[in-house]
């Protein structure tokens, strides 16, 4: 993301919040007559229920918006924030505290959905990846799971694509080999351990593939492998995947392999016979080792398909909340590092994707996940004054006010130096 599309996210931003925050203060009569938003004079104004806005030269970026309240005289003064109109009902002060902070949860749905709704989603479905099974790790036939294996059912319940079988959570799967029908269920941990141990994921897609390229000098050339082939067979063991002819190569011995080669010629598939001669200085000093010198592209039978609106908004739904409760797992990961290890969901995703409306989704959750906390100038602070309000009957302080954001960029920092410290103590 370029510096100048961070600048429109962060501008779109700070719009949608100040749009909700004043359209609800005005519509619940939790505001000052006059406001005055930029620098300079005032380039037009207009009004809303009544109050007066004047716009100046307004820059929509956090630090640099500035926000004014104008008296009578038309002097611009300090912001008065909802909070502190205490002749005004403590219900309608606290829904236009939050009415910033919830348009941008509204703004992060509603750009999720879009973003769900205009994208083709391209999927391995259910019934795509058990054409052929699953390709198990170590770890995962370790657990339990075999090559070929089709997994039927998760949980007792159909699962609608592959990425649902390698979520890090307490499973069940259900599992049909052959003939026959079982169930492998895997603890919370158990699934952390494979999806650690496998770098991710723990159970692949077995797939055929075909040779894409092949390297110069390398034996698949000197047996006249070419790109497009696929290879069916080694030594008369049948080669599915790409994880089955690398199994063999490393468990064959000989001097010689027999590889049998699909290939197209004049449009016609023809069956041919290629003979591979491993030089005796890797079998020598690599054994276990082999390597035939191709690249391949995996024949994943992929499904492309769009989502309805309903569809859009029951997962716009799950994100945000999801989003949400990952987060909190991050913070409290600050005081328990060991959680870490288990954190997932939408903020692993985000990078993935790097469409704007998923980046704004994001970037105005992350921003109403700073405003719950008692970051410098967030809304924490503004809810702490009026939950003292609503306990003592009183109207909060305005020093204590004040002084609330040197207490939230003191948090801010400590947090910082907290981190930077237990990371640096792990190092030694």
């Amino acid at each position: 993301m370029t510096i100048f599309e961070s600048l429109f996210l962060l501008a779109t931003l700070n719009i949608v919040y100040q749009v909700g925050f004043f359209a609800v203060s005005c519509w619940l009569g939790v505001a000052r007559e006059h406001y005055f938003l930029g620098y300079g004079k005032a380039l037009f104004t207009f009004r809303v229920s009544g109050v007066k806005f004047s716009i100046g030269w307004y820059i929509p970026i956090f630090l640099l918006a500035r926000i004014y309240t104008v008296n009578a005289e038309g002097q611009k003064g300090a912001m008065v924030y909802p909070w502190e109109l205490a002749d005004r009902p403590l219900w309608r002060r606290w829904l236009a505290t939050w009415s910033g902070v919830t348009a941008l949860i509204v703004c992060a749905w509603v750009a999720y959905v879009v973003h769900t709704v205009s994208e083709t989603d391209t999927v391995l479905t259910r019934e795509d990846l058990n054409q052929y099974g699953i390709d198990p790790t170590d770890a995962a036939e370790a657990a339990g799971f075999r090559a070929g294996d089709k997994i039927v059912r998760l949980n007792g319940k159909e699962y609608d694509a592959f990425e649902d079988l390698i979520k890090p959570s307490a499973s069940t799967y259900t599992v049909l080999r052959g003939d026959s029908v079982f169930d492998i269920t895997l603890s919370l941990d158990d699934m952390l351990n494979l999806i650690t141990a496998s770098d991710g994921h723990f159970l692949l897609p077995r797939v055929p593939f075909r040779v894409e390229s092949v390297r110069p000098g390398s034996p698949a050339e000197a047996a006249g492998i070419a790109p497009g082939d696929r290879i069916t067979t080694l030594d008369g063991a049948p080669v599915m995947s790409l994880r089955d002819l690398q199994n063999l190569l490393q468990q064959d011995t000989g001097s010689h392999t027999v590889l049998e080669i699909e290939r197209y010629e004049n449009n016609q598939k023809i069956r041919v016979e290629k003979h591979v001669a491993w030089p005796d200085v890797r079998t020598e000093q690599e054994p276990g080792k082999r390597t035939l010198g191709i690249s391949s592209e995996q024949l994943i039978p992929y499904t492309h398909r769009s989502r309805t609106w309903l569809q859009a908004a029951r997962m716009g739904t799950r994100f945000v909340s999801s989003y949400f409760t990952t987060s909190v797992r991050g913070i409290f990961a600050v005081i328990a590092p060991r959680s870490r290890s288990k954190l997932s969901g939408p903020i692993s995703m985000s990078a993935v994707n790097p469409a704007f409306e998923r980046r704004l989704a994001t970037g105005a959750l992350t921003v109403w996940i700073l405003n719950i906390l008692p970051m410098p100038f967030a809304v924490f602070w503004e809810t702490i004054a009026l939950l003292y309000e609503g306990v003592t009957r009183k109207k909060y302080p305005e020093a204590a006010f004040r002084w609330s954001w040197i207490a939230g960029l003191t948090v801010f920092v400590g947090y910082v130096l907290f981190t930077f410290i237990r990371d640096l103590t792990h190092l030694f």
